[in-house]
């Protein structure tokens, strides 16, 4: 299975060999099958392609989005509108929570959480039932609340765990690893932004697209405006990254 990949069909086959995936909020009613888990720490488009894809081959999951990112906004109209729809499609939408941005601040990490959680509640007009911890391996901040945490010990633990993280499953083969679904709960983190129809091999790849997109969102921002229309042939010069 050509994993390194990262695309749609290699996705498809590990349900199509073990079925029953799972919403994060849906866990504890459970004793077998994959707890399917998606964050969103790059693009909201390329989540929503993603849910259409995993509707279209019956697979429930959930993802976390955050209110604090840097690349992307949850609240303007094109963004709101797509996780809406996944909302209608019975995803779930979680918060994707990042300690870092409270860091000494006055009150406690708690509090923040709290509000994060309330801006997007009356926003969206829904509920978040779960949370996940943006790279907690990286800053080891962690919170314990009442709302469902994606790393809790039921489902997180080497034996139970596996992520895609930076386009590496950490020497786990998936379709192995998760056999081990059919006799008890296992969790799956994917990051949206790494899968695509023929498979995405490297970051260079997607900051491409990301480019490719930003330019287009862009020019649609500045469609009424005439001098912006007439220069928009603007050209990226020395770009390196």
């Amino acid at each position: 299975m050509p994993f390194n990949e990262f695309s749609f069909n290699s996705y498809s086959e590990i349900f199509q060999l073990y079925g029953n995936s799972i919403r994060v909020c849906d866990y504890k009613k459970y004793k077998k099958g994959i707890v399917v888990r998606h964050d969103i720490d790059w693009d909201i488009k390329k989540a929503y392609e993603f849910s259409l894809f995993e509707k279209s081959i019956g697979v429930s999951s959930t993802y976390y989005v955050m209110i604090t990112s840097e690349i992307y906004n949850i609240f303007s109209l094109k963004n709101s509108k797509m996780l809406k729809k996944m909302m209608e499609n019975d995803f779930e939408l979680g918060l994707h929570f990042d300690p870092m941005l409270y860091i000494n601040r006055k009150k406690s990490l708690s509090y923040y959480f709290h509000k994060e959680i309330e801006i997007f509640e009356i926003f969206f007009e829904q509920k978040i039932l779960s949370y996940s911890m943006h790279q907690p391996s990286v800053h080891g901040q962690y919170l314990k609340t009442d709302l469902i945490d994606a790393y809790s010990d039921d489902i997180f633990s080497d034996e139970c765990y596996i992520s895609d993280s930076c386009f590496n499953f950490r020497g786990k083969d998936p379709i192995k690893f998760l056999s081990k679904s059919k006799e008890c709960l296992m969790q799956f983190l994917t990051h949206p932004s790494q899968w695509s129809k023929l498979g995405i091999k490297s970051y260079n790849e997607f900051v491409n697209y990301k480019i490719s997109n930003f330019k287009d969102d862009l020019y649609k921002v500045y469609e009424f405006n005439y001098e912006f229309q007439k220069q928009k042939n603007i050209k990226i010069n020395n770009l390196n990254l």
